[in-house]
């Protein structure tokens, strides 16, 4: 697969990305950087699924030295990175990648690198409630990359960075995505303002949107259906299974509530009637006549009514007769 990584928007350029084979395109989560162009915004990431070209998500403030680095450091990530994905849209089980954008010792690597990618995990499992709902990526160096993927297995995902004199990057070949130096203009964006990437099997891109094949012509024409009783407009058919998709959660949610309940009542039923069977026979007994008496009341009121409707129905004085 073919992508890119920028911190330019690239919402104008997705149609001219795609006709250049580019596959996905990767695009920064921050909290502290000053170029309001890095950040990826839902806008964007709509406009990239929309042209058929996937999203990698990396968050970036500023981890260029080893100062940058602790476990702390890596729960505020980890919480900011929740919370930004989460105003994207991004789906579970697709990955954010974490920068270690230096040359990391190894000393570096197995103190507080590693420290603060478990800081990152522990700040995505306590802002999702439960265990983290985000895969983890690392970007960085092939020493970096292979030392947190061994050691962490939490640590799903690696991109080796483009840097090949870093520490051994150039003999690590276990990258998910690996990024190098672009030669050329590409849609406006001079070399210097992306880089080309390319990625293996899965590399826990993601979509917002089922994409559209922007080859194709689609109508914005409501089409008309007809029916042996009616015309139906197709624009409520889609409206229709919208609202049965955005329901689907809230009635499983209800399916599951009314499931508990009638268990908890039957089993609350079974213990009593096998702690008390002689209180339990006396008041299924009563409930029986009781429920006999009510059918057999509503029987007698509806033969009662019954005869009234005749009665009326034959006496002509009762109603207009045309």
């Amino acid at each position: 697969m073919k992508g890119i990584s920028t911190d330019r928007i690239c919402s104008d350029l997705a149609s001219c990305l795609k006709q250049n084979g580019i596959d996905f395109v990767a695009r920064y989560y921050s909290r502290t950087t000053k170029n309001p162009s890095k950040r990826l915004t839902l806008e964007e990431a709509t406009a990239l699924n929309q042209a058929g070209i996937a999203l990698i998500a990396v968050y970036e403030d500023g981890p260029t030295s080893k100062s940058y680095f602790s476990n702390d450091r890596g729960k505020s990530d980890g919480k900011s990175a929740y919370a930004y994905a989460q105003d994207i849209n991004q789906p579970s089980q697709s990955a954010i990648y974490f920068a270690v954008d230096y040359d990391a010792t190894s000393q570096d690597i197995q103190g507080p690198i590693k420290e603060y990618f478990q800081g990152v995990f522990d700040g995505l499992k306590d802002s999702s409630t439960s265990k983290s709902i985000y895969k983890i990526g690392v970007y960085g160096s092939g020493a970096c990359c292979d030392y947190l993927r061994k050691n962490l297995d939490f640590v799903e995902f690696s991109w080796l960075a483009e840097s090949t004199g870093w520490l051994n990057s150039k003999t690590y070949d276990k990258w998910n995505i690996k990024q190098s130096i672009a030669t050329t203009t590409l849609c406006g964006l001079d070399k210097t303002a992306w880089d080309s990437n390319e990625a293996q099997g899965n590399y826990g891109q993601f979509t917002i949107i089922k994409a559209n094949n922007p080859s194709s012509t689609t109508s914005t024409t409501p089409t008309i259906i007809q029916t042996g009783l009616a015309s139906i407009d197709s624009s409520t058919i889609d409206k229709t299974t919208d609202f049965l998709k955005a329901s689907t959660g809230t009635v499983k949610r209800l399916v599951l509530t009314q499931t508990g309940i009638i268990t908890t009542v039957a089993a609350s039923i079974g213990a009593f009637i096998k702690a008390e069977p002689n209180i339990s026979g006396i008041i299924i007994i009563t409930a029986i006549l009781g429920l006999t008496w009510l059918i057999s009341l509503y029987i007698y009121i509806e033969y009662l009514l019954d005869c009234k409707r005749i009665e009326a129905a034959s006496d002509p004085t009762k109603h207009n007769v045309t």
